[in-house]
């Protein structure tokens, strides 16, 4: 204990006699001074300390509590900004009210520096209530609220001009009970400054600086940064005074600068005149609300392509100036973009290293559309995970629009490398599009805004929630989580997926229930897929009610317990019977004395699996669906329709329709096309076998691969078959086991992909189209070789035409079902005719466009047809 020295108190708070004084060792960088009471610390209601410091040079200095053994303690750093001076330092410990052996009070200086010594003085060290603060956690965003979130540490100047007092004018601006005050003294250049002393602000974590301020006089509010990266300035015009305000600046570019302090000037180069108060409250640093990829401003910030052929996929005009700055978009810079001649002509772009969905999971872009656009579709393309894209609808044409696509249920994805934007593919104009500001932010649109829901889907737990009602039969839990167990056929971390707990002393028959409030149709899509994911094997009991019921038994077994499996039962004979709930029952008929836990996703009907023929590509019920490319150029990532006209009749194939392969220029050796959304799945029986036919103009090695198979069978590698006949059709054969005995196929095995790579090995100097036909399984044969195949389909008699509301059949006493196929033969309705001549069909909630009606009789043989278009 030393007199108190004279001078060092600016602020005239410590006017005692006596006062503290401790000398650091040099060399000991965790030197301290250790107080240990006589009696533990009561923190119950009395805990927040504070203590007056005056050090010879900036630095920090650590309050510590601690009990005998050093296993209960709490601690703070403090920054000490100016030398010389008694400042005064506040720690909340209120987070340990309830520990009740702390005896030991600990002060390092300069902790961690070996090499420092110096006297450091110390005085008042008092404990008191924390009041309104008790509990309140360090928020690091705020560096000072005047409040309980005190973080800053003021330094030379301001650290005497700023001091905590009552808000002057509480208003829905700033209702805060305690607010700084900052007086401004003499100078153009007086300046308030917050000093982290060596350590760096953290700019590229949180670089938005806000500020609120309630100012005597208009001027320039300047924010700077400075310190060993050098320093950066950004001005805010102040124009309304004498009321609270909220200023902001971005600090972004910044990003990865040394800079160690933050200082305001308040009516920057201006002498303070009479008025020199300010009230400052809130001063924080953010993480910013956006992340801006392009603006345009005053040049594009990211390189933008075409997707292919500008003629074909449309050309990037470059940034030009914005043609029409009113409404939603006044910059001055936008991007230009002129379709060409395909549907699916878009731009691409090359996204950030440092690109991530994780805080910011919603893109948003504006949108100035020509006449006649109706979409936009943005694409997200990841090396591991292909594209994922999202449709909006355009509004409004010949005026700036906001369309925002959440990307939440893929953020978790940490590889997508561009982005891609396709221009409303209905849209056949070459018309010319405007767009800007490309952004990122957090979501606030439903991800399922706009979703069709599927006929075919129960739940998926995402989007495809199309139950009227969703139980349990008995007291449980059902909980939507996060697929905690991303691996194998349910890989990814995002999925939503159903949590079922089976409680202990749980009733025998308890159950899961989805009803959807109408009868399944069950005419063709009667094969219910779904992925369980069991902890412990046992008896599952699947079931249709409603109607005349229908139930299969099943089985978890013990090697499929603790994995996702996905399993098929066939309702088929359930087709007719009205039923109109599925119910799910876990260990049916037993009791769980200790509670059990299911994990359930992806409900959904589906075709019979393949099991003979599986695409003669001849009417929209032989279509795939689009394929994907794969070590490709212009189509790499890009899905297709793949049907088109046989080039080239013959005897051995006089088929209409066949499926086309495009080898561009430069691809890899390996560039291939796969369908991972096939409208059934592809069963093998005991014959292990493909079959397909194939043109090609020269001799090649052909690859035919079955893969991702959801009960556990082998994926299938680079089977080759070699085709031999150039100019001709030729039927070429892969015997897998044949091939290769590690592609030992188990009877029953089913697979959800198709791959096929054509040239195989070789890189063609122009590019080539090949064609390929009648896929099939075993010694299946899809030629029309019975009377059913060789039927004429008539047209259908069909009216109106356009039509906007409903469609008439006039034709229809002798079909039984009707399925509706959009533009690009995707099937997007049935419908079942009950014996009426004249059968009308809903079209509302159906897109406008062209569409194609095929109705089949009760054998399910095609045997009329007609085009139309909805209105």
């Amino acid at each position: 204990m030393i007199d108190n020295p004279a001078g060092g108190d600016t602020l005239k708070i410590n006017t005692g006699g006596k006062v503290g004084s401790y000398t650091k060792k040099k060399g000991s960088g965790y030197s301290l001074f250790l107080a240990e009471l006589a009696q533990p610390l009561n923190l119950t209601t009395f805990n927040q300390f504070r203590i007056m410091v005056k050090a010879e040079r900036p630095t920090s200095f650590i309050l510590k509590l601690e009990n005998a053994d050093n296993s209960k303690r709490i601690e703070e750093t403090k920054n000490i900004a100016v030398a010389n001076q008694w400042v005064e330092y506040t720690f909340n410990f209120s987070k340990v009210k309830d520990v009740t052996d702390l005896k030991k009070i600990l002060l390092f200086f300069d902790p961690g520096v070996d090499t420092s010594g110096g006297t450091y003085l110390f005085d008042n060290l008092i404990i008191e209530p924390s009041g309104v603060c008790s509990g309140v956690e360090k928020n690091i965003s705020m560096l000072d609220d005047f409040e309980c979130q005190r973080n800053a540490t003021y330094g030379a100047s301001g650290f005497n001009d700023v001091r905590v007092v009552a808000n002057p004018d509480k208003s829905a601006a700033n209702d805060s009970e305690k607010v700084g005050e900052y007086t401004d003294r003499i100078g153009e250049w007086h300046a308030l400054v917050i000093d982290n002393n060596d350590a760096n602000l953290a700019i590229a974590d949180r670089p938005i600086i806000k500020i609120k301020v309630w100012a005597p006089v208009a001027g320039t509010l300047k924010f700077k940064m400075e310190g060993t990266g050098g320093s950066k300035e950004l001005d805010r015009q102040v124009t309304e005074i004498k009321k609270w305000v909220e200023y902001s600046v971005d600090f972004t570019s910044e990003a990865g600068k040394a800079y160690q302090k933050l200082v305001f000037f308040f009516n920057a180069g201006k002498q303070p005149g009479v008025d020199t108060i300010y009230y400052i409250d809130d001063i924080r640093m953010e993480a910013p609300g956006s992340v801006t990829l392009e603006d345009f401003e005053p040049t594009p910030k990211q390189t933008w392509e075409s997707l292919g052929a500008e003629a074909v996929f449309g050309k990037f005009n470059g940034g030009i100036n914005n043609p029409d700055k009113t409404g939603a978009n006044t910059t001055d810079k936008v991007g230009s973009y002129t379709k060409g001649t395909s549907k699916l002509g878009g731009l691409k772009a090359l996204l950030p290293l440092s690109f991530s969905l994780a805080d910011f999971p919603q893109m948003n872009l504006q949108v100035w559309a020509p006449a006649g656009a109706k979409s936009l579709t943005m694409k997200l393309i990841s090396v591991l995970d292909g594209a994922k894209e999202i449709n909006r609808p355009i509004a409004e044409t010949g005026k700036w629009v906001d369309l925002s696509f959440n990307f939440d249920n893929v953020k978790t994805i940490t590889d997508f490398e561009r982005v891609e934007i396709v221009f409303d593919p209905d849209l056949e104009s070459t018309a010319t599009w405007y767009f800007d500001n490309l952004t990122q932010t957090q979501a606030t649109v439903d991800p399922c805004e706009g979703v069709t829901p599927s006929p075919y889907v129960i739940d998926d737990f995402d989007c495809q929630r199309n139950a009227q009602n969703f139980l349990s039969t008995d007291p449980t839990t059902l909980e939507v989580v996060r697929n905690p167990f991303p691996e194998g056929i349910n890989s990814s971390a995002n999925d939503k997926v159903l949590k079922y707990v089976d409680p202990a002393g749980a009733k025998e028959w308890s159950a899961i229930v989805w009803d959807m409030g109408k009868e399944f149709d069950l005419t063709s899509y009667n094969s219910l897929a779904i992925k369980i994911y069991a902890t412990k094997a046992g008896p599952v009991l699947f079931k249709l009610e409603g109607g005349a019921q229908e139930q299969v038994f099943g089985e978890i077994k013990a090697g499929d317990v603790g994995k996702w499996v996905e399993y098929q039962i066939s309702f088929k004979a359930a087709a007719g019977k009205k039923n109109t709930k599925f119910v799910l029952f876990f260990n049916a008929g037993n009791q769980s004395p200790e509670g059990d836990t299911y994990y359930v996703d992806d409900i959904e009907w589906r075709r019979e699996p393949y099991t003979g023929c599986i695409s003669t590509f001849e009417t929209p019920a032989d279509n795939l669906g689009t394929w994907q490319y794969f070590a490709a150029v212009a189509r790499e990532g890009k899905r297709y329709d793949i049907v088109v006209d046989n080039p080239k009749k013959s005897a051995l194939n006089s088929s209409n329709k066949v499926g086309e392969f495009v080898e561009e220029v430069g691809g890899q050796r390996w560039l291939g096309m796969f369908n991972d959304q096939l409208p059934a799945q592809v069963h093998m029986g005991t014959n292990k076998k493909l079959t397909m036919k194939v043109w090609m103009d020269h001799e090649a090695e052909v690859i035919l691969k079955l893969e991702r198979s959801p009960n556990g069978g082998p994926n299938i590698g680079d089977a080759i078959a070699n085709y031999t006949t150039p100019g001709e059709w030729q039927t070429l054969s892969w015997n897998y086991p044949a091939l290769n005995p590690a592609w030992a196929i188990p009877d029953g095995t089913i697979y959800s992909t198709l791959t096929i790579v054509m040239d195989f090995q070789n890189i063609p100097a122009t590019e080539k189209r090949y064609y390929f036909d009648d896929i099939a399984i075993g010694d299946a044969n899809c030629s029309p070789s019975t009377p059913t195949r060789d039927l004429q389909v008539e047209p259908l008699s069909i009216y109106p035409n356009p039509a906007t509301d409903e469609l008439t059949v006039d034709n229809s006493v002798n079909l039984f079902r009707y399925e509706l196929f959009n533009a690009v033969g995707q099937r997007v309705g049935t419908f079942v005719n009950t014996g009426q001549a004249a059968f009308t069909i809903p079209l509302n909630g159906f897109d406008r466009g062209m569409y194609l009606l095929a109705g089949y009789d009760r054998q399910g043989v095609l045997r009329a047809n007609a085009r139309f278009v909805k209105q």
